[in-house]
C-alpha cells in the first residue's frame, strides 16, 4: 500500500506526469461511455428484430414491447418509432389509441428519413386508422410510385378510388331524386 501512495504521490508531484495521468484517466471514461452506448444500440437493434419476428408471428402485444424497447433505447433510429407506432394499432389489447401521439412519433419519423418506404407506409395505415384518409393516401401514393409492387399500398389506393366514384355516383342519383320529387 505504501509503495502504491508514493508511486502516486511522484505522479502527482510531476507536471507533465500528472498531466499523462489525468488525460489517460479522461479517455478511459469516455471509453466506457461510448461502450455503454454501443451497448444500448445493440440491445435496441436486438429488441427490434425480436419485434419484427414477433409481429410476423401476429403476437402484437409482445411485439409492441419489443419495439418500444427500440424506440426508447435508439431514438435516433426513425423506423423504430414508425414501427413502434404502427404496432400500437394493430395490437387488438389497445382499446385506446392515443393517435395524435403516435402520428407525431410518425411524422418526427418521415421528418428523420423521407424517403423511406416503409415508414411511409406505417404512417399511412396510421392515419387511415385514424379516419385521417387524404393524409393516407397521400402515403400510400408515395409508397406506390416507390414500390409499384407494393400490394397493400395498391389496394389502398383501389379501395379509395372505388369509394370515391361510389359516393359520387350515389350523390348523384340522390338529387335527382330529390329534383324528380
Amino acid at each position: 500500500i505504501f509503495a502504491r501512495i508514493s508511486e502516486a504521490h511522484q505522479i502527482l508531484i510531476h507536471e507533465e506526469q500528472r498531466k499523462e495521468y489525468d488525460r489517460l484517466r479522461k479517455s478511459k471514461g469516455q471509453e466506457a461511455q461510448e461502450q455503454e452506448t454501443v451497448r444500448q444500440v445493440l440491445r435496441a437493434a436486438g429488441a427490434f428484430q425480436k419485434a419484427q419476428v414477433l409481429a410476423k408471428k401476429n403476437d402484437y402485444a409482445a411485439a409492441e414491447d419489443a419495439a418500444k424497447v427500440a424506440y426508447e433505447g435508439d431514438p435516433t433510429q426513425a423506423e423504430y418509432g414508425a414501427f413502434y407506432a404502427w404496432l400500437v394499432t394493430q395490437n387488438p389489447n389497445n382499446k385506446e389509441k392515443d393517435f395524435d401521439t403516435l402520428i407525431a412519433i410518425l411524422n418526427r419519423s418521415v421528418d428523420d428519413d423521407p424517403q423511406s418506404v416503409p415508414i411511409r407506409l406505417y404512417r399511412a395505415v396510421v392515419l387511415k386508422r385514424a379516419g385521417k384518409m387524404n393524409e393516407s393516401m397521400r402515403d400510400f401514393r408515395f409508397v406506390n410510385d416507390q414500390q409499384p409492387g407494393n400490394v397493400e399500398a395498391a389496394r389502398e389506393l383501389r379501395l379509395h378510388k372505388m369509394r370515391v366514384e361510389e359516393s359520387k355516383s350515389n350523390s348523384g342519383t340522390l338529387l335527382t331524386k330529390l329534383f324528380k320529387k
